[in-house]
């Protein structure tokens, strides 16, 4: 855990899930075979299908991981906070899925197979748990960007403190320091000048 207090091992970190996650929306999650007087119709049912706010929410989700890495210190908290959101949008939606085969492929063995409302089981593959667990993760990685938010501003002050004050003694001594009572010392040596008979303009 101590190296996802680093701004970019915790960006690249989510970057990658984010990624995983897409692609597992991509894969295969449900098998379904529809009776048919002359053949059985075999519809294999992607993730992008069964629960297509999965890759929606993973590209969002990774967006605002590539945008946590140039926003201010005011805006990335603006941003932090959209990745857990968009994370347990997709931990919602695998879910229903999960929970809910036949609805979750309906649409699709009617567009494949022409029928709607057929009462087969479909057959679940691993990708929906691998998106459930990737969901998982997504939704620890973006609730830990926000407690490790305040630590990336304070580091960095740090740092330019520091850098500031190496600077600085690193820096040669400055010559010619003005000295305030010089003018006056100049006054008093004048009139004693003037006092003694002196002309002091012709030094």
């Amino acid at each position: 855990m101590k190296a996802l207090r680093s701004k970019s091992t915790l960006i690249l970190t989510g970057l990658v899930i984010a990624a995983a996650l897409f692609g597992a929306a991509s894969m295969v999650w449900f098998n379904v075979t529809v009776p048919n007087p002359v053949q059985d119709i075999q519809v294999s049912v992607r993730g992008t299908e069964a629960s297509p706010a999965v890759p929606a929410l993973s590209l969002v989700a990774a967006a605002a991981f590539l945008a946590l890495s140039i926003a201010g210190r005011v805006l990335r908290w603006v941003v932090a906070v959209v990745i857990p959101l968009a994370a347990a949008g997709v931990l919602f939606s695998v879910i229903s899925a999960v929970s809910d085969p036949q609805r979750a492929t309906e649409t699709a063995v009617g567009d494949s197979a022409g029928v709607v409302g057929t009462e087969v089981v479909p057959d679940q593959s691993l990708w929906p748990w691998v998106a459930l667990v990737l969901a998982i993760l997504l939704l620890l990685i973006g609730l830990w960007s926000l407690v490790v938010i305040p630590r990336w501003s304070a580091g960095g002050s740090t740092k330019y403190r520091r850098e500031r004050e190496a600077t600085d003694q690193q820096a040669p001594p400055a010559t010619g320091v003005h000295d305030p009572d010089a003018a006056r010392r100049d006054g008093i040596d004048t009139w004693d000048a003037f006092s003694d008979g002196e002309d002091p303009t012709g030094r």
